[in-house]
């Protein structure tokens, strides 16, 4: 049972990571297409 926990944990860890490096890129997309004026009205 201790595998279980184990692979949670990394699955967790990978789970989060992907999700940081993810709102990163968004971000980055957001700024781009505002300069670009492609995207107006986001807050």
């Amino acid at each position: 049972m201790e595998t279980f926990g184990m692979l949670g944990m990394v699955f967790g860890i990978i789970g989060f990571a992907f999700g940081v490096t993810a709102l990163d890129k968004v971000k980055a997309l957001e700024k781009k297409l505002k300069e670009t004026s492609t995207l107006a009205s986001i807050d």
